[in-house]
Order: structure tokens, then sequence, then C-alpha cells
């Protein structure tokens, strides 16, 4: 069974039941209005009684013309007793001694009797009369009309049930609509998106009720998923592309070195053909560690979760540091412009180094014996000039990817593995630097490494 024919049969219940107590309710209510109109007309009746002129042979005794004429003269002449229970008027038996006896002690009784096959209430009550007498008066009234009117209240009720039970179906389905409406075409959006995740689906979000705030957060929870599943595409895209440039990256020494190997152990082969293949597993072994070392960093910097700690250091000893630990203080071709010698930047020390030593790497290997290597430090600002041989202006927007080379035979044959401009980056993005490059071909080329303003 669907939740809308469940919601459509439990507010036709729910509806049919109000409805039904709602006109139980009004039915008993009705029928203690007109009893109390009831016993209102008949304690009317007992002060009128109280209030009636005396006959000449007693209060309410027989006078010369007899009883008054009235219709069913025995139902509505009214019963009067002195507090003794003796008759005082025409009547002289009381409609209920049992409510006579109640009210000779001061009690006021309504009751019901029948009389002749008619129903009746009856009051008893003790009154005062004006010359200072007080007797008991019990007077009745019919109640058969009364029942007549409840028992066609009740007949009508019974009657118009059916037609509350459909007009409350009716309203349930039309409720039904109005609410499951925009949860089905939630639910079948839903089932699309699964069906064909790639492709965009939106809700229009009607009005500012809940269905519409729904509807708005659908939407988002929608656009955040499709753009993590795009996201999440290229991720696994470069993960392909980044396992399968180290595969090949590192086929290359393993060949070398397997074909050494192979040399090495040739029974032809002279000492001096041992000596060359050793130095080529040599040389293929640092390669590979080289390169394994540095897939390690760029698994560590991918793993990390949180921003590298900066705090403000003093960037010119590092950098000094760093030409004396890459050899370079006596190549002909570098320079230094320090802007300040106490400059300070906010960094991080052990990164910052990392990445201007891939830098000074760079631009050594790349810059002949006549050109200059430029350190230049200012204002939250490291650059790395060199009069190189330049990089094609199609090449710069490529040059941080990983494993890409400006031009891969030289790349290799200098030992180069396209990952350290990728390391330089990813250190820069992690301490919230940002590195650049400008370059133009047979002129050199300028890594700028921005750090965060010290103020910031």
């Amino acid at each position: 069974m669907s939740l809308r024919t469940k919601l459509v049969i439990w507010n036709s219940l729910l509806f049919t039941v109000a409805i039904s107590v709602f006109g139980a309710v009004q039915l008993v209510v009705s029928k203690q209005s007109a009893l109390d109109a009831l016993d209102n007309e008949l304690k009317n009746r007992a002060m009128g009684v109280a209030n009636a002129p005396m006959m000449r042979s007693g209060p309410f005794g027989p006078g010369d013309g007899g009883p008054p004429p009235m219709a069913n003269l025995d139902l509505r002449r009214p019963r009067v007793f002195d507090l003794n229970g003796a008759p005082l008027g025409w009547e002289t038996e009381p409609w209920s001694r049992e409510m006579l006896a109640a009210t000779m002690k001061g009690q006021t009784v309504y009751g019901n009797g029948q009389y002749g096959g008619i129903h009746f209430r009856v009051l008893s009550t003790r009154v005062r009369r004006p010359e200072g007498m007080q007797v008991v008066v019990q007077v009745g009234q019919e109640s058969d009309s009364l029942a007549l009117a409840q028992g066609a209240q009740l007949r009508s009720f019974a009657l118009i049930l059916p037609l509350i039970a459909l007009v409350s179906g009716v309203l349930a389905w039309l409720l039904s609509r109005l609410v499951m409406g925009p949860i089905a075409l939630l639910t079948n959006t839903a089932e699309a998106i699964a069906a064909e995740p790639s492709v965009p689906r939106r809700i229009e979000a009607a009005g500012t009720d809940e269905m519409g705030r729904l509807s708005t957060a659908f939407n988002t929870m929608t656009d955040r998923l499709q753009s993590s599943n795009v996201q999440l595409a290229a991720a696994l895209e470069a993960q392909r592309r980044f396992t399968g440039d180290a595969a090949h990256e590192l086929r290359t020494p393993l060949t070398s070195i397997s074909l050494a190997a192979q040399n090495a152990r040739n029974p032809r082969a002279t000492v001096e053909e041992v000596k060359d293949s050793v130095e080529t597993i040599e040389r293929s072994a640092t390669s590979m560690q080289k390169l394994t070392s540095l897939l390690l960093a760029l698994s560590r910097l991918d793993a990390a979760e949180k921003q590298l700690e900066t705090v403000p250091v003093d960037i010119v000893p590092i950098l000094q540091s760093l030409a004396a630990d890459l050899s370079i203080e006596g190549d002909g071709r570098l320079r230094w412009e320090i802007e300040d010698p106490a400059l300070k930047v906010r960094a991080n020390a052990d990164a910052t180094r990392q990445i201007v030593s891939n830098l000074l790497e760079n631009a050594f290997a790349y810059t002949p014996a006549k050109g200059t290597v430029t350190i230049v430090a200012r204002r939250d600002t490291v650059e790395v000039r060199d009069t190189g041989e330049g990089i094609a202006a199609d090449h710069l927007p490529h040059l941080f990817d990983r494993f890409y080379r400006a031009d891969p035979s030289r790349s290799r044959a200098k030992g180069g593995h396209g990952l350290g401009l990728a390391i330089a980056k990813s250190l820069a993005e992690a301490q919230g630097a940002l590195l650049s490059v400008e370059s133009e071909l047979g002129k050199g080329t300028v890594f700028t490494l921005s750090f965060v303003p010290l103020g910031a």
C-alpha cells in the first residue's frame, strides 16, 4: 500500500471520527440545554404558584366555581402541600412521595415520571407565600416533545454520517495530493539522479514553507554532490595519470639496471665494460632513490589535512645557508639583491628552504656559464631570476603539473623527473604562499614566491 493511500485512509478516518465526536457532543449539549430550559420553566411555574391569590376555601382549595379549566388538567395542575405533607389544593396526591419527603426536609428535587402513557418532568420545591407561609409545590411538564426532538436530531445525524465520510475522503484525497505532490517530485528526481548521477537536475522551489525549504535544501545537496562527483572524477583521473607516469619513470631506471646487470655478467665483458655497467646501475639506483623520495613527499602533501605552521622568520640567513649547502656560493653566475639583511617574512622555514632549493637547482641547470642567477629578497617576496634559455609560453600553464617537462629529453638527461616544481607549488600552498613564474624564450625565467604579509 502506497504512502498516499495510507494518508487518504487515515485522514478520512480522522476527519470522520472528529466530526462524529463533534456531532455527539452537540447532541449532548443540545439535550442538556433543552432540559435546562424545561427545568427553568418548571421553576417559574412553581414561583407563580407561590404568588397566586388565595381562594375563599383555602390558599388553593375549592372555590365556588370549582377548579379552573385547563388542557391536560391532571398533568399541568400544581400540587401543593404544607410542611407536614397535607394537601392544600385540588390534587391530593403528590407526583412522587419520595420527592415530597425530600422537599419537606428542605431539598429542591427534579425527577421524571409517566402518567397516562405520557412522559413528564417534575419539580418539587419549597416556596414562601407573601403572608409568610411556606408550602411544598410540585409542578410537572410533559417531556415527550423533547425526546422526539432529540430523536429527530439523532436520526438526522445518522443519515448524514455517510455523507460526512464521503466528504472526509474527498478532503483527505485533496490533502494527500497537496502534501504528496512535492514529495513525489523529490522522489522521482532522486531516483533519476541515482540512475544518472552525471546529469544535473533541479526542483523548482515554490514558496517559503517547509516544502519550499526542503526543495531548496535538496537542490543545494544535489549541486554539491554533483560538484563532488566531478571533483572526484577529476581527482581519480589525475591519480590514474600520476600512477601511470610514476610507473613510466620507474621503468626507465629499472630497464637500465637490468641491461647493465646483464652486460656485467657477460663472460666476454672486459673490466672497463663491467665498470661502466656498475656505474650505470649506481646512477639508475640513485635516480630511483630520488624519484621515490619525491613521490613520498607528494604523497605526504596530498594527505595533509591542515596548513603548515608559519611564523616570522629571518629569510636572508636561510637563503645564504642554502647557497652553501648547494655549493653555489663560489659560482660566478650567482648574484644577490637583498633589500634588508634583517628582512623577515611569515613562512615555514623548512618548506621555504625546499622550495627555493628546487628553484635554484633548476635555474643553475638551465643557465649557461656566462649567464646569471639572481636571488632577490624583498618585503614578503623571494625571487629566483635566471638568464637561461627561458620557457615557451605554451608550457607555462603546465609547468607545475606533476611529471611535466618543457623539454622531456633534456630534463631526463639532467636527471629531472618533472616533480620538483610540483612539490614546490604544493609546499607554497601549504603555508598560504603563492608561487608564480614568468618566462621568455632566450631571455630567462623568474620564479616568484609571495608570502602572506606579516601584518595579515
